[in-house]
């Protein structure tokens, strides 16, 4: 509920018709998921300004998606849902397909249980099942002890990935800033940085492009600073 509180009030106290991306990870990505479905996809205006949702690290079952696939790089109004795991660990991808959580049709949270997964590769920007070789990793980053609003320094060519049987197979980073490290606990999480914040920065501007070229007249131009705007002499 708070989420869908929060949400309307962007959308009515946004100005004009300025698009939007919807992100959400992990445990975010099922709250962002139910917002998809219930606020923004039943919604023509909130529709239109929609520019992509990324769920990541979402679990996202393929079919009766509430807006369509991203099929393809620059495509708007989209959605782009994965989950990964190392690159041949067979095992952790059977568990994804039965024991992930996921939106039941009243509303309830339950378990996948061998449904079809969505699986976006962020690296072609597309929902496909191509391998993605590391020269399209556009840089890696992991962020920690960073200070808040610094850029992190991208690390190139890290990872190849593909999507398998509905979830993305990711290699091994190369560089040792980028592997799981702490407990055996820690090393079985998702690990707490990103592998595609390149691809995913490009990506969203790809996107944002696009839906500009669409719809040029929606953004409206924002007025000058007031201590720039001529005011009339006074008698």
């Amino acid at each position: 509920g708070d989420v869908a509180r929060a949400f309307r009030q962007f959308r009515d106290t946004s100005s004009g018709q300025r698009p939007f991306i919807l992100v959400g990870i992990e445990q975010g990505g099922l709250l962002a998921a139910r917002l998809l479905a219930e606020e923004i996809a039943p919604d023509p205006d909130a529709r239109a300004r929609l520019v992509a949702a990324y769920l990541i690290e979402t679990a996202t079952p393929a079919e009766s998606l509430p807006v369509p696939a991203c099929r393809g790089p620059a495509e708007v109004g989209c959605l782009a849902a994965w989950v990964s795991v190392p690159a041949g660990d067979l095992r952790r991808g059977a568990d994804l397909r039965d024991r992930s959580l996921v939106w039941g049709a009243g509303g309830e949270l339950e378990n996948l249980n061998g449904r079809a997964l969505l699986c976006f590769n962020p690296m072609l920007g597309a929902v496909s099942d191509r391998e993605a070789p590391a020269r399209l990793n556009l840089g890696a980053v992991n962020a920690t002890d960073l200070e808040w609003g610094a850029r992190p320094a991208f690390l190139t060519r890290q990872v190849q990935a593909r999507c398998v049987r509905g979830h993305l197979q990711v290699s091994k980073p190369r560089s040792s800033a980028l592997l799981p490290s702490g407990s055996w606990e820690d090393r079985k999480k998702i690990p707490g940085f990103n592998l595609f914040y390149g691809n995913l920065e490009a990506d969203a501007m790809a996107r944002r492009a696009a839906w500009l070229r669409a719809s040029p007249a929606a953004i409206p131009r924002p007025s000058p600073p007031a201590a720039s705007r001529t005011v009339p002499a006074t008698p």
